[in-house]
């Protein structure tokens, strides 16, 4: 006959399983979110270097020519490119884009522009961002206004176009050390990431709940370094990208309130 009697668990060792459980989900959650964020930031360098092969294709379509960040008289004047007034970058190489786009005419941030996209997770979407662009304005990822973007930022400068404002990919400096796109974000209508520049808001005060925005500005407003740990993918002029961390960030921003060239391309970055 057999005599032995089941073990049970008394509540003590019971308890001391449990926590036993707690303390290894307490060391392995951080990293599997760490490496979520990690994944990612991965995701968004593919989407934005993606999206600057487009612009480059765009040029190899048309003499070489640089898309502006908008149409507008100094950008018609520095890169010959017609089109609707004030419409972004998105809009002119509509037809470059690896994707049929429904509403076209919705470019603005404000215009509505719903379900103008075939998918909700394309390239034009930083998987770590929880808005959907609802427009070709509103895209995550901007591309510096000044110089690259075809504008003059102040007349102080003493600058000509034909001097400083690259019309060509060809007549880049060192490409591969010269941003065209950056991850974007504005907080709402006329407010952006970094308000004024680095200087000015060297904290990122955005989040994962706001809207992109087509242009950011080469001093750091609209340039979003909070979504990749105080980090942001940027896509160079020769087609490859990297993630740049804040602090290079900031000091090339830096180079270009000193009208130097650097990352954000100054005014000595041109053939």
């Amino acid at each position: 006959m057999n005599s032995s009697k089941r073990h049970r668990f008394t509540l003590i060792e019971l308890l001391i399983v449990i926590s036993i459980i707690a303390i290894l989900a307490g060391m392995l959650l951080p990293a599997l979110n760490k490496a979520r964020i990690v994944s990612m930031r991965i995701h968004c360098m593919s989407n934005i270097k993606q999206l600057c092969v487009c612009m480059i294709n765009y040029g190899l379509d048309n003499s070489d020519v640089i898309v502006p960040y908008i149409i507008s008289a100094n950008t018609k004047l520095s890169r010959g490119v017609d089109g609707p007034a004030n419409a972004p970058w998105t809009f002119t190489m509509r037809g470059w884009f690896p994707f049929t786009i429904s509403h076209p005419a919705a470019y603005y941030p404000e215009s509505e522009g719903k379900g103008m996209f075939p998918r909700k997770n394309g390239i034009y979407k930083c998987p770590a961002m929880n808005v959907i662009p609802e427009s070709l304005g509103s895209i995550h990822y901007g591309m510096p206004g000044g110089i690259i973007g075809g504008f003059i930022p102040s007349a102080g400068w003493g600058m000509t176009f034909d001097s400083y404002v690259p019309k060509k990919w060809s007549d880049i400096k060192a490409p591969s050390g010269k941003a065209v796109l950056l991850d974007s974000e504005q907080v709402k209508s006329g407010v952006y990431a970094h308000q004024g520049g680095f200087t000015t808001t060297p904290v990122d005060c955005s989040g994962q709940n706001y809207s992109g925005n087509y242009t950011v500005d080469n001093a750091g407003q609209g340039i979003s370094t909070r979504r990749h740990l105080q980090s942001t993918n940027v896509a160079f002029c020769d087609g490859h990208a990297e993630n740049i961390p804040y602090g290079r960030l900031r000091s090339e921003a830096q180079k270009w309130n000193n009208m130097y060239s650097g990352l954000l391309l100054g005014k000595d970055g041109i053939k």
